[in-house]
């Protein structure tokens, strides 16, 4: 499956210069979900990524290398499935879900 929400927040608002545009991960998490209808789609995307059984290393391996993400949780303190969970609940409760 393609993941066309993720990449898109990954790619645009988190990508290798996302800390000249916003304070903090969460605050682009936000203009993510303000300025994209997509947006929605970042739920059913991360939870088909989670439930197919990938491993914390072939999670981060697909979201910092395929999708070029810029961000890394870990220098956050969190593993990237938590960041990703985190991620869909913050997205959920923004959109009223």
């Amino acid at each position: 499956m393609t993941y066309p929400a993720l990449e898109l927040l990954l790619q645009a608002y988190l990508n290798l210069d996302w800390p000249d545009d916003y304070p903090d991960v969460w605050s682009a998490v936000d203009d993510f979900v303000a300025n994209e209808a997509i947006a929605a789609q970042i739920a059913d995307e991360v939870t088909e990524m989670l439930d197919s059984g990938a491993s914390e290393d072939a999670l981060r391996r697909f979201i910092a290398g395929d999708l070029a993400s810029g961000y890394l949780p870990e220098g956050d303190g969190m593993a990237m499935r938590e960041w990703l969970e985190t991620v869909r609940l913050r997205v959920r409760k923004a959109l009223g879900g």
